[in-house]
């Protein structure tokens, strides 16, 4: 009946539409009765022409010319209360469509900005560790360094020790040799 017609919207027709259709037809009233009237009748008429003209373009027929014959006053306005109902359902089903498809991006934009904000805290949590990472590894190199000048010194005193040792065992041996200690000495020991 109208551009809007399918197989659904018909079996939706005869379920939820009609009610609403009634009421409209309540407003437009009957016979000259409602204020509404004359225009759902040319509006009724403008949808039943716009709908053979579509159906004509379909079926390839010829459209140049022709002018369907109106329709009688109640058809044309049922046909104008089904055509904006639908329009209505139409609309207010795509109206709920674009807001839930709206509101499911809005949440996927809000959970990519919470990942990319997870990111960056365990980005700025890893350059914390990195840091103290590599403060420590600069306390053990200074460690390291002072480490190594305690070896230094050691070697240092080490070889002094020797060379005392040595210079020792020298004035013990020529004191001995004054005096006679030298077997006691070597036998202290041994």
């Amino acid at each position: 009946m109208t551009i809007l017609n399918s197989k659904i919207f018909k079996a939706l027709g005869k379920t939820f539409i009609k009610p609403f259709a009634k009421q409209l037809t309540k407003l437009g009233g009957k016979n000259e009765q409602g204020y509404l009237r004359k225009y759902m009748i040319k509006g009724g008429n403008n949808i039943y022409y716009i709908n053979n003209i579509i159906y004509r373009v379909f079926q390839n027929k010829k459209i140049r010319g022709y002018k369907p014959q109106p329709l009688p006053e109640d058809r044309a306005v049922e046909m104008f209360n089904y055509f904006i109902v639908e329009v209505f359902f139409l609309y207010g089903f795509l109206g709920g469509f674009a807001v839930y498809e709206a509101i499911q991006k809005y949440k996927k934009i809000q959970e990519e900005q919470d990942e990319t904000e997870n990111i960056y805290q365990t980005v700025h949590d890893n350059t914390i560790k990195i840091d103290k990472i590599l403060e420590d590894l600069d306390e053990q190199q200074k460690l390291a360094e002072v480490n190594s000048q305690i070896q230094v010194e050691l070697d240092k005193a080490l070889e002094r020790y020797v060379q005392l040792n040595m210079i020792y065992d020298q004035v013990l041996a020529d004191q001995s040799k004054k005096y006679g200690y030298v077997q006691q000495n070597q036998e202290k020991k041994e």
